[in-house]
């Protein structure tokens, strides 16, 4: 009965895609070295803690199977220095197929990310990570979303086993629920994609959340405490706001960026002392959701502002 409603729902999915999505012809791959991906785990619902890390992706190497693969490392410094990224495990990616294939430090290997698929296409998943097992999912829909001044394309996936789970793939970024957390199963905590930083620039924020970090294990009073480096006033914004900043130690040099939703850089101001105010003239900018960074060589701070 399960199945006859679940091939039932499929059939009215792609009767319904049908006609009104355009594919994106220009596969955009997911592994660049020059990107950043911020992850959230949820521990609220068992009483517990928000915390987030960073990913990047490395080094190429060549495993005994002959695939190229790249390093994956994974920090939960704020500002993300090299010398405390551990390596996690090791992506690869055949741009032909637009297949990802993730392998954890245990050598074990599965696919979590497949973009050739089409709406009814049922994949099977292996995320090893945190020793997931392998699942069953299913395309709902494609279509596609602009992120970082570029439409890629998207599909949403239902995880068969839990009806109800389900999950978008972005070309280029990954799952919404974290660059390797695709059709993840486990209980216990929920994992998001936080933010995703092409070439420092912020091109994707979770609406829901005003930061790109949370602290390791710290709870929310630790975590506002964390902001006071950068303060903006007033938010939401109609003519000005105001941002006060304090950069780390004696660094006097630095740069805070506004983006709009889709990673366009709106305004950019330059820091050039170790502490001060800058003020941001909005009267002319359209109202809506921005976010702000502010970097130097050892921070790096993210939240957003409103425009009325």
């Amino acid at each position: 009965m399960k199945n006859s409603i679940l091939s039932y729902l499929i059939t009215i999915l792609i009767i319904s895609s049908s006609g009104i999505y355009s594919q994106n012809e220009s596969y955009i791959p997911i592994i660049n070295p020059e990107h950043t991906w911020s992850i959230l785990a949820d521990y609220t619902a068992g009483g517990g803690n928000l915390q987030s890390f960073y990913l990047r992706i490395g080094d190429t190497i060549i495993l005994k199977n002959g695939k190229e693969y790249h390093k994956v490392y994974q920090t939960y410094d704020s500002t993300g220095l090299e010398d405390i990224w551990n390596q996690i495990g090791f992506l690869s990616e055949d741009i032909e197929t637009k297949q990802c294939r993730f392998m954890n430090m245990n050598s074990d290997e599965g696919l979590i990310y497949d973009f050739s698929a089409n709406v009814g296409d049922t994949l099977n998943m292996w995320n090893t990570m945190h020793q997931n097992v392998p699942v069953d999912v299913v395309v709902l829909e494609k279509d596609s979303v602009l992120i970082g001044g570029f439409y890629r394309n998207r599909l949403n996936i239902m995880i068969i086993p839990y009806p109800g789970v389900t999950e978008y793939w972005i070309e280029g970024v990954g799952s919404t629920e974290g660059l390797l957390f695709s059709a993840y199963t486990l209980i216990g905590v929920n994992y998001f994609l936080l933010c995703f930083f092409e070439n420092d620039e912020l091109t994707y924020h979770l609406d829901e959340h005003e930061t790109c970090y949370y602290g390791h294990n710290a709870g929310i009073d630790d975590f506002i405490e964390k902001k006071d480096d950068i303060q903006i006033w007033p938010n939401p914004a109609k003519e000005w706001t105001s941002f006060n900043y304090t950069l780390p130690g004696n660094e006097t040099e630095g740069v805070i960026k506004i983006t709009d939703v889709t990673g366009k850089i709106i305004e950019t101001i330059i820091v050039s002392e170790n502490h001060g105010q800058r003020i941001w003239n909005t009267e002319n900018i359209n109202p809506g959701v921005y976010y702000y960074t502010l970097k130097s060589n050892s921070l790096q701070r993210t939240g957003k502002l409103i425009i009325i």
